[in-house]
């Protein structure tokens, strides 16, 4: 058995998570004047292909589309999901509090998509070759 696997196997696999961030919202936190910090996690591997997807049905393959569902994916803390922040923005899904709410612009959304994509291990050396 390799080194890898007898490692992997004698850990409790409940000890392996999810990478998490705490950003600023740095408009959000001029306008309200006080800070607003979002919580993003990385993507499952499932969930990545859910977000594919759901956007290859659009014939366009809109890269912003891409991105407002990662960041409804990956959104922790306030989750878009949360009824009572759509109510507050007059909208009836995640996807519309980011398309039609003024909750985030469209560059913010664009950076937190590139975030959460970094933390999923996309667009960083994640893996190392190792020198013999």
């Amino acid at each position: 058995m390799s080194n890898a696997l007898n490692l992997l196997l004698s850990k409790d696999r409940s000890k392996l998570e999810l990478p998490t961030k705490k950003v600023e919202i740095k408009r959000l936190t001029e306008q309200l004047g006080e800070p607003v910090y979002f919580t993003i996690r990385a993507l499952t591997s499932a969930e990545y292909t859910k977000v594919r997807e759901l956007c290859n049905k659009d014939e366009d393959g809109d890269k912003s589309l891409f991105e407002i569902h990662s960041v409804i994916a990956g959104l922790v803390d306030p989750s878009l999901k949360d009824k009572e922040l759509q109510q507050h923005f007059n909208v009836g899904t995640p996807k519309s509090l980011l398309e039609d709410a003024q909750f985030l612009v469209p560059g913010e959304i664009s950076e937190l998509a590139e975030k959460i994509a970094e933390m999923s291990g996309y667009g960083k050396d994640m893996v190392a070759e190792v020198k013999n």
